[in-house]
């Protein structure tokens, strides 16, 4: 999901438009997390913030039944097309997929008893008002999980970052890496807070890690989630005329790391909340 105005049908946000259907491995860590911690019921009304191409929200449309209703969300037509070919293929009728911005839903106050962000959430430009809209939609007893890895996502490739703009004699750029993590994933206390001034009592927070293993730099740099859902952002990051060597020495580095250790890997650590509207607005 992004939170930037709506794209014609031929122009998607994510890089590769609907090819995108690769996202769900890397989404699939969180979603598991998700699919535990839900409080099954009948006939409810759920929301999927941030569908991307749906692998979850058709998860949900089947674990839940007929008597229940998924509304799929997402900023990005071409990844709605791609939801909606799948379930016309898979003959599934109660989901409702809607193109729109998270930061100002289409939905009525209190239409929903089930609302999940599976790492969604976090990739608009407003979180607040995005949160304030879950809250604005949900039912008073709604449960509300969201799923975000933390800012120590892919620390391995961070430290390589910079010391890589450190020999290239770019130091300053450090600060430019150290807002771009912090800016792209709130804390916790940040994610509590705001929660909480939307309603919700936050009444768990779960955490575990997934991981990335590459033979080496040379695999990790060319794997496809890295240059078509990362790299655009850390491009932003360093000057054009720097970046080839930049990510050269990253992954000559991290090459010499996969010498010694075996292995490339990454870390996703990650937090699930789990919440309660317990006030209405």
């Amino acid at each position: 999901m992004n939170s930037k105005a709506a794209t014609t049908k031929n122009d998607s946000i994510i890089p590769g438009g609907d090819l995108a259907d690769e996202l769900p491995l890397w989404s699939s860590n969180f979603a598991w997390m998700l699919l535990e911690k839900i409080n099954f019921k009948k006939n409810i009304n759920i929301l999927d913030v941030g569908c991307g191409t749906g692998f979850l929200s058709i998860e949900l449309a089947q674990r839940f039944g007929n008597d229940c209703k998924v509304t799929a969300l997402d900023i990005d037509p071409i990844m709605i097309d791609r939801l909606k070919q799948k379930t016309d293929f898979l003959n599934i009728e109660n989901i409702d997929p809607v193109v729109a911005n998270a930061e100002d839903m289409p939905f009525d106050k209190q239409s929903f008893d089930l609302i999940i962000s599976n790492n969604g959430a976090n990739n608009a430009d407003d979180f607040e008002a995005v949160i304030g809209e879950v809250g604005r939609v949900s039912k008073r007893g709604a449960q509300f999980l969201l799923c975000q890895n933390t800012r120590r996502t892919f620390i391995e490739f961070y430290e390589q970052f910079e010391k890589a703009v450190k020999e290239i004699g770019k130091p300053e750029i450090i600060s430019s890496i150290k807002s771009h993590i912090n800016d792209k994933r709130r804390n916790r206390d940040s994610i509590y807070e705001t929660l909480i001034n939307v309603g919700f009592n936050v009444k768990n927070i779960y955490t575990d890690t997934f991981f990335y293993r590459f033979a080496d730099g040379t695999s990790m740099m060319d794997y496809h989630l890295i240059k078509h859902f990362f790299r655009k952002s850390w491009d932003k990051l360093v000057p054009e005329e720097d970046r080839t060597n930049v990510y050269a020495l990253v992954e000559k580095n991290l090459n010499k790391k996969a010498e010694r250790l075996g292995e490339v890997i990454l870390s996703v650590p990650y937090f699930c909340f789990e919440s309660k509207k317990v006030l209405a607005f």
